[in-house]
């Protein structure tokens, strides 16, 4: 570890240690992974980088006064009182294979790529290229999370202002 990471960075480093080297993790033991620790889904080979990249996300939210929440039994950035949800996973590719007698199957194939996704229904990824690494898109990842969460904290505010004239115009 050339540079000390954030501690949140570092309790799920110890984690994901831990949990490499056991044969059979239980969904009971995600989901208690996932209400803790930041939301690193790779293999050990592609650790390092995506350790690194969530210390520099963590980082620079705390910069600017924002904050890493877990809630749900999952790890939201909380941004202006509203919470997007995050992951960063190793990135699958489903690949068609054919056999002779024409039936195919599609079995999935780790890539060497990590993607970074925030929000859990309107879901939005960003996958690393050849020619661009995941960190290169974080000034990009935190202005839409920062847009993103702005507009939904001023729709919030109209909707309060909305509901306080019909509270008002019901009680005259």
């Amino acid at each position: 570890m050339p540079k000390k990471y954030h501690p949140l960075v570092q309790k799920t480093e110890l984690e994901l240690e831990r949990l490499d080297k056991e044969k059979n993790v239980s969904w009971e033991e995600w989901k208690k992974f996932n209400s803790q620790f930041l939301p690193i889904h790779t293999e050990p080979k592609l650790r390092r980088r995506a350790l690194m990249f969530m210390d520099k996300l963590v980082k620079k939210l705390e910069e600017n006064n924002h904050t890493i929440k877990f809630e749900y039994q999952l790890c939201h950035i909380e941004m202006y009182g509203q919470l997007t949800e995050i992951n960063l996973r190793q990135k699958y590719f489903r690949k068609r294979i054919k056999d002779s007698s024409g039936y195919g199957t599609n079995p999935y194939v780790k890539s060497e790529k990590l993607e970074f996704q925030v929000g859990s229904y309107a879901r939005k990824g960003w996958l690393e290229k050849d020619s661009k690494s995941l960190e290169d898109y974080l000034e990009v990842i935190y202005k839409f999370i920062e847009k993103d969460s702005l507009r939904w904290a001023e729709l919030r505010k109209q909707q309060k202002i909305e509901e306080e004239k019909k509270e008002a115009q019901r009680i005259l």
